[in-house]
């Protein structure tokens, strides 16, 4: 075991120790279900978690239907959510201490917490919100701030379907998890504006009905999770060269160098879509045959879409982060090293090891599933 390891342990548990004097909140033993009138859902970070987060949004409502749910998020993510079923409004987040004041108003019923980490901001949020009652997973002592914790069961399960069991902790106390969950995927919806703004889109960039559209989103919120964009440029032109598909370029505004970089790496005229609201993104995919990716929002969003999807994996944990659903080919290498979850590595060679040939061939399955060969 490394030293950091050891120093990030014993913190962890002195940490828990601390909090466990601190905060005492009180563990219910039942819900009333009527008692239960605004619910907050808290989810700040980033695409593919608030994705995972769908269906136990859905299953919230689900269990308790007369309530108002809440759902606070960056500004950024909110457009994805428009059109989520069962959400009656959104919060944009603002920062700690201006969102604890903004929710501290509200005075909701429920607070609920999907973080499935040890990092404390969301579960001091859902405290300091002085909610009536908080829910949360119990990990490294974060239990001790919830009045309500679920400790995750070890095993291969997705990261929507932890979230799930801590909505049916919820609805287990409330007597109301017969059935449950009646919706387990997470699914995205589309409205009827940014489906006519997709499809505008591609017929403005030259493609007709029937071509074979590819996507390609090479970005990643970490360095670990890129594969090399040289490699993204010749996958583009086999791709292109073999199945004659148009090859859409996406990404945020944030990515538009490297997107427009890996553009100038081959001789296609890719069509590049950088910086689009994600409701809008969103819909781009779902005119898409096939999204070629690494682990990163943009995946998530296609495999909630039904869009099939390659995909890259470095460090990520992959019985957590595997896309949900059946059309999704995901490559990568089981080093003794993976999965580190590191944001960064000088090796690299989870990612290195993944050859083009490897995604070019994934590709061509699943084009072949779509009976566009």
């Amino acid at each position: 075991m490394s030293v950091r390891y050891l120093l990030k342990e014993g913190y962890l548990r002195l940490r828990g120790m601390f909090m466990g004097l601190l905060f005492k909140p009180g563990k219910p033993t039942q819900i009333q279900p009527d008692q239960i009138r605004s619910i907050t859902m808290i989810r700040v970070d980033r695409i593919g978690d608030m994705v995972a987060s769908l269906p136990a949004i859905r299953s919230l409502k689900a269990v308790f239907p007369a309530a108002q749910l809440t759902v606070v998020a960056p500004a950024s993510i909110l457009p994805l959510l428009k059109n989520t079923p069962g959400i009656d409004r959104l919060l944009a987040y603002r920062g700690f201490w201006l969102t604890i004041r903004a929710l501290r108003k509200e005075r909701f019923s429920l607070m609920v917490d999907p973080l499935m980490d040890y990092t404390l901001k969301t579960a001091l949020i859902a405290f300091f919100s002085r909610s009536g009652l908080t829910a949360g997973f119990d990990i490294a002592g974060r239990g001790r701030i919830f009045n309500i914790a679920l400790k995750p069961e070890p095993g291969g399960k997705k990261m929507h379907e932890y979230l799930l069991d801590l909505i049916r902790a919820i609805a287990v106390l409330a007597r109301r998890d017969s059935g449950f969950p009646a919706d387990a995927l997470p699914r995205i919806f589309l409205s009827e504006e940014d489906k006519v703004f997709a499809a505008d889109l591609i017929k403005s960039a030259g493609i007709n009905e029937g071509e074979l559209v590819v996507g390609i989103a090479a970005g990643g919120k970490f360095p670990s999770q890129r594969w090399d964009i040289k490699n993204f440029a010749i996958l583009a032109q086999r791709v292109s060269d073999k199945h004659k598909a148009r090859i859409v370029l996406i990404g945020s505004a944030q990515e538009r160098g490297s997107v427009e970089g890996l553009a100038s790496l081959s001789a296609l005229r890719p069509v590049l879509a950088v910086g689009l609201p994600l409701n809008k993104l969103a819909a781009l995919i779902s005119k898409m045959d096939l999204l070629i990716c690494n682990n990163s929002g943009p995946l998530h969003i296609a495999a909630a879409l039904g869009v099939p999807t390659v995909s890259t994996m470095g460090p990520t944990a992959p019985h957590l982060w595997h896309p949900a659903g059946e059309r999704n080919i995901v490559i990568r290498r089981d080093l003794a090293c993976s999965p580190c979850n590191k944001a960064a590595c000088s090796r690299h060679e989870c990612m290195g090891l993944i050859t083009v040939k490897e995604m070019e061939d994934a590709a061509g399955v699943l084009i072949g599933k779509a009976g566009k060969l």
